[in-house]
């Protein structure tokens, strides 16, 4: 019986390397390699994909440098998993154009594209041991079909040697993910992160140029997640090649990619580093997507020009808006202090407080309806209480403001009216 998505897992053990016939001028004038610029090993131009009424991806242009770690996050029914079944080749677009390797690539086998990938179910053949899932793809493509017949392999000397070869890229591929004492077991007898090792190393051991992988790591534990992400990472490092990552988890696309695409109902709200994706939102979805406690989101309002209400207190604004025009005021939690004594601050009272150990998340209430989420330290918060009344300061300079339609509000932009 075979595994689980396994008519998936033929189509990617029997991916082969590069078909022959690119011009070398054809694959430079893709990739950007003979004027000096970034290669791009993946490129997608309005890129889109509709079922009967519904569209899953809507008009999604992309560019994949040639070895960058590229995290595609955002929440479920977003269109992540449709778009990494086009780049795959296990699903075709309506409409669009893909380039992988500067070669367009619609209507081309995924055996054709030079990818593997991990799947967020493993996809291992139940009957097979460790080492034979990991030597899949090396079978199928190194020996003929009747040579993969059970004990035909004995009878051709050459076939005996490619299985040797292969066994022994098979140990090394396992010896480096810890996996080497692990391969005569079957998938039943595997742990979720040992599977997880395997499925990993069966796509290594083709060398593809793009490694895919959709939400590897939902299936398992948090502990076993927190590993696994830093053996992901080590993994990118010591190959060097393109990664396209794909999951809902905020926490693995920031601390694993060199930029994060924030996807919401099928097209990107922003692709950037981690860091500017946290400190420079340019989208009210994106601001509330990136961080732990979330972004703290207030109503607030035009009062004058270059000047926005927030709370009762008026808060500069360098936007070009008429008085009235309503908007989104955002702040993280870190940025919200306690503050003692006679200091000037927004009356609230205390909620709840979470202790997380090195930090305290307090949620507060102010104005009767508007609850805040504040981070700072235990040892600034000592003696904090539920239900005790504290004075809070948001500092102006640390607001973020959207319009009405959730996009940034910059220096000179006009905010968009309800």
């Amino acid at each position: 019986m075979l595994a689980p998505n396994a008519v998936l897992l033929e189509r990617d053990a029997s991916f082969a390397a590069h078909p022959q016939g690119d011009s070398t001028a054809d694959h430079a004038a893709q990739n950007g390699a003979a004027d000096g610029k970034p290669r791009h090993t993946i490129s997608l131009r309005r890129i889109t994909r509709k079922y009967q009424e519904s569209v899953a991806l809507d008009g999604i242009d992309l560019d994949v440098r040639e070895g960058e770690f590229l995290a595609i996050v955002g929440p479920s029914g977003c269109g992540k998993s449709t778009l990494l079944k086009i780049i795959a080749g296990l699903d075709d677009p309506t409409a669009g154009e893909l380039w992988i390797n500067g070669r367009p690539s619609i209507g081309l086998e995924p055996r054709a594209r030079d990818i593997a990938m991990v799947f967020q179910t493993y996809a291992l053949y139940p009957h097979m041991t460790a080492a034979q899932n990991i030597a899949l793809p090396l079978r199928m493509r190194r020996m003929r079909r009747w040579q993969r017949l059970p004990g035909m392999a004995l009878l051709s000397s050459g076939a005996r040697k490619g299985l040797a070869e292969i066994k022994t890229e098979v140990s090394a591929i396992a010896g480096s993910l810890g996996i080497a004492h692990l391969l005569h077991r079957k998938p039943s007898q595997l742990s979720g992160g040992q599977r997880q090792r395997v499925a990993v190393a069966r796509a290594m051991i083709r060398r593809p140029a793009v490694f895919l992988m959709d939400e590897p790591l939902s299936n398992l534990d948090a502990k076993l997640r927190v590993e696994m992400r830093r053996e992901i990472a080590s993994l990118h490092r010591r190959l060097g090649i393109t990664f396209v990552y794909v999951t809902h988890d905020q926490s693995e696309a920031m601390t694993l990619a060199d930029r994060v695409a924030v996807m919401a109902n099928g097209e990107f709200l922003q692709v950037a580093a981690p860091r500017e994706l946290y400190a420079d939102p340019a989208h009210l979805e994106v601001a509330r997507f990136v961080g732990t406690p979330t972004i703290n989101c207030l109503p607030a309002e035009v009062t004058a020009p270059g000047t926005i209400d927030v709370l009762g207190t008026s808060v500069p604004c360098s936007l070009i808006a008429p008085t009235g025009t309503p908007a989104t005021a955002c702040i993280r939690p870190e940025h919200i202090l306690v503050v003692r004594g006679a200091e000037h601050g927004v009356d609230a009272s205390v909620i709840s407080i979470e202790d997380h150990g090195a930090d305290l998340y307090v949620r507060v209430l102010v104005a009767r309806e508007h609850e805040l989420t504040l981070r700072a330290s235990p040892a600034d918060l000592a003696g904090l209480r539920n239900g005790q009344a504290v004075r809070i300061r948001l500092t102006p300079e640390n607001f973020l403001f959207f319009d009405a339609e959730g996009r940034r509000i910059r220096a000179g932009r006009r905010a968009a009216a309800a």
